[in-house]
């Protein structure tokens, strides 16, 4: 696969996660005035920017994928949706200093006179790019804290007795397994699962060979 088209399917992914993740969001209203700190922050989806990135490195963990397997996608995503917010809330009042200082900072034009209501939409890889270019540690250490807070949680849950995959058993888990796995934890337990996880089967489902 080549590089451009990884690239072209990861950022449909993410556009798609965040759709079903957030169904009620919309960009924040805007006037002639400069933009306050808060509204700075509900634009930009608050935490999600964290939220994405700190997924990738807690699904790309290999105690996580092994707990994952283990326990079972239902029963482990379920647990992971419960114990990766707690983290997150921990560390949302420093995260809206960092995201809201680099807006200032980078998209001045944008907060001055507000007439950007799709700024997350439009500039979110680039703020992404801006903050962990600058602040990649805090990425990592509020990683960190949540794969150890989710598998604590998750060594506690005793062996699936089922498919582990659940209601994900026609996926491809061999190739880039953080990639399906995070997919099918967001996915798993939502309303009109079927019709949600179509939009998907093209990337990760078993392909069918005669």
């Amino acid at each position: 696969m080549s590089t451009l088209l990884l690239s072209l399917k990861l950022t449909f992914i993410a556009t798609l996660a965040f759709a079903f993740a957030n169904p009620d969001n919309t960009p924040a209203a805007q006037s002639d005035q400069s933009l306050t700190n808060d509204e700075i922050f509900n634009n930009i989806g608050k935490t999600w920017i964290l939220n994405e990135e700190v997924n990738k490195i807690i699904y790309q963990d290999k105690n996580i994928q092994s707990e994952i397997m283990r326990v079972g996608i239902p029963d482990a995503c379920a647990s992971i949706k419960q114990s990766s917010p707690q983290v997150l809330k921990e560390y949302e009042g420093a995260f809206k200093v960092l995201s809201v200082k680099m807006v200032r900072k980078h998209f001045q034009n944008k907060v001055e006179n507000g007439t950007d209501p799709f700024f997350f939409h439009n500039h979110k890889n680039s703020l992404t790019k801006f903050l962990k270019n600058h602040h990649n540690d805090f990425f990592i250490e509020v990683a960190n804290k949540s794969i150890a807070n989710n598998l604590q949680h998750l060594k506690k849950l005793p062996d699936t007795q089922e498919d582990w995959r659940g209601h994900f058993a026609d996926w491809d888990f061999t190739v880039r397994p953080h990639l399906p796995l995070s997919t099918a934890c967001l996915l798993d337990g939502s309303s009109n699962l079927d019709k949600k996880r179509f939009a998907f089967d093209g990337f990760f489902k078993k392909k069918v060979t005669k």
